[in-house]
């Protein structure tokens, strides 16, 4: 995927961010709704699952973004309502979860 800087508007997300990141850089994201959690990343580019399957990934591994700087920032939070701020470093990782 790589490192990219985008311009933060009052009323981001972990969520829009990623949407507007890749619309403007030509790859694709894949996702499911929650009502308790919101959006739930299935696929980032082509790194990921099919959304068709839910909450089911066949490895195991989720995309799970974390704010490099200050860790529990987005604690307990999804995508579509974790708020972004200026100067947020915010880094996706596919990975098994510890829980």
């Amino acid at each position: 995927m790589g490192n990219y800087k985008i311009e933060i508007e009052k009323s981001d997300t972990v969520f829009t961010v990623l949407e507007r990141i890749a619309a403007s850089n030509g790859f694709s994201i894949d996702y499911v709704s929650d009502q308790g959690y919101g959006v739930f990343i299935t696929k980032i580019d082509s790194l990921g699952y099919d959304s068709s399957l839910g909450y089911n990934s066949p490895d195991g591994r989720y995309w799970m973004f974390y704010d490099v700087d200050n860790p529990a920032h987005f604690y307990n939070e999804g995508a579509s309502s974790a708020k972004v701020y200026n100067k947020d470093i915010v880094e996706w990782r596919y990975e098994k979860p510890s829980w």
